[in-house]
């Protein structure tokens, strides 16, 4: 018999042999919703009625509908082991599992009352063995006249009283096996965890209440785990994080054991060598500019931004010799080509030698690896500072002048190169006063005007030192 919910839709096929005769009444194990799943027709409750007149044939077929029943879990079990039964849904198996610890106080209320109508029959069936007996003793005592007469009524007496032993006897020796039918049929239930059917109202109401009970408790000890009991002490966090030990300090990109990655510049990178610091810190600079910059308040100090300083150094005066020489050898062509652009005559020098611009360009670098990145930095710094930045270290502004001349390696291609190299240098300058002191692109772009026209000025003065000095 197919039984399904009206509320939840909840269905389960139940062996129509297994349910009670005059069982009406399910509750659904999902949204315990107690409903009407048939109506008996009024020949069938009569024929239930006539049924309960006869108690000796109304427990014979109970017995038998508890052995179907535990045969047909029995059968389930082995088809569902076989493969013949389809697979229950994960949504299924846990309302089964939901069902059999609803359903098993229940059971066992059903087995506690059933033990207590058998002992109050055997405690009926033992007072009215002794009537008879007492019966039958005076009947024994009691002397008529007629011998006759009296011997046919003894006669049934004894055969009604060897019948009600013969009765009793195999009302004892069924017990225990009814018993262990109902105990198999109970855990084959525990087991399977099929829908219950309402017996009796007042077993179901009491497997609903205990239930609740159940569901209540649970409740309330899983809040109760989640509660943190108050000590009414300010410093327990703090006890319990120094008591944690001292954290790993995140001194190295890419450090181990720390929570996020750190983000330093590559040359400030002790694990690196020379190579390497060399290699990351201009692939950095020109592939990942914004990363690159993410780290410059990283390590406040102004040591390595200087020997930095001086690298570059180095390098735009290997690039500016190179580029010097290729003009000097074809600078009579390259003289023609600009005489021709500019109207007045005399500007253009006729020949270029090494060694009359030599002096100028070494004075330039010099200043620029001694003065502008602490002139420029201090700038940097107090520009930001009026214009709403961050408040951050000195280096700050040092290492943002200092590695923005990485720009210039760009010297090393003749002409075009010193043409990229004007037109990054800003840029650099640009994305470092934004990740350093947290200001708003318009805010930066600002900045770096005024500080690169500051930066034109003190060329200009070192340009004409050097010029007079020669």
């Amino acid at each position: 018999m197919l039984i399904t919910c009206p509320e939840c839709q909840f269905a389960r096929n139940i062996n129509a042999s297994s349910i009670p005769a005059k069982a009406q009444l399910a509750t659904c194990p999902r949204c315990k919703t107690k409903f009407r799943f048939r109506i008996l027709h009024d020949e069938e409750q009569l024929l239930v009625a006539n049924e309960e007149d006869v108690p000796m044939t109304q427990s014979v077929k109970e017995e038998l509908n508890t052995v179907s029943q535990a045969e047909e879990v029995a059968s389930m079990k082995k088809a569902s082991g076989d493969g013949h039964e389809p697979e229950a849904s994960i949504e299924d198996d846990y309302i089964e599992s939901q069902m059999v610890a609803a359903m098993q106080e229940e059971i066992e209320q059903l087995l506690k009352e059933e033990e207590a109508d058998q002992a109050e029959n055997d405690q009926d069936s033992s007072e009215a063995l002794s009537a008879d007996d007492m019966q039958q003793g005076a009947a024994k005592d009691m002397t008529t006249e007629d011998d006759e007469t009296l011997s046919a009524p003894s006669v049934d007496v004894q055969a009604k009283i060897v019948e009600e032993y013969a009765e009793a006897a195999d009302d004892e020796a069924e017990q225990p096996r009814a018993l262990i039918k109902r105990s198999a049929s109970a855990q084959a239930l525990r087991e399977r965890g099929v829908v219950s059917i309402d017996a009796t109202t007042e077993a179901e109401e009491e497997a609903v209440r205990a239930y609740a009970q159940e569901q209540e408790s649970s409740a309330v000890e899983t809040a109760s785990a989640h509660i943190v009991p108050e000590t009414g002490s300010d410093t327990d966090i703090w006890d319990a994080i120094a008591a944690m030990g001292d954290e790993h300090e995140c001194s190295e990109s890419f450090a181990p054991g720390c929570g996020s990655q750190v983000n330093i510049i590559p040359w400030e990178d002790s694990r690196l060598s020379v190579v390497g610091r060399i290699f990351s810190t201009f692939s950095g600079l020109f592939v990942q500019p914004v990363r690159f910059w993410r780290g410059v308040n990283a390590k406040p100090q102004l040591v390595l931004p200087m020997l930095f300083s001086l690298f570059m150094c180095f390098v735009s005066c290997a690039g500016i010799a190179f580029g010097v020489q290729l003009l000097a050898a074809n600078w009579t062509s390259v003289a023609t080509v600009l005489q021709s652009i500019l109207s007045q005559q005399g500007l253009i020098p006729e020949t270029l030698v090494w060694g009359n611009v030599a002096p100028a360009i070494m004075a330039v670098l010099g200043s620029m690896l001694l003065v502008f990145p602490f002139i420029l930095g201090g700038a940097t710094t107090i520009g930001a500072r009026l214009l709403g930045g961050d408040s951050v270290p000195f280096s700050t502004g040092v290492k943002t002048v200092s590695y923005s001349s990485g720009a210039f390696c760009w010297l090393l291609l003749p002409v075009v190169g010193a043409i990229v190299s004007l037109v990054y240098l800003p840029l650099l300058y640009v994305s470092g006063v934004r990740s350093g002191y947290n200001m708003s692109l318009f805010k930066s772009v600002v900045l770096v005007g005024i500080v690169l026209l500051l930066f034109a000025a003190l060329t200009l003065v070192a340009v004409a030192a050097g010029v007079t000095f020669m």
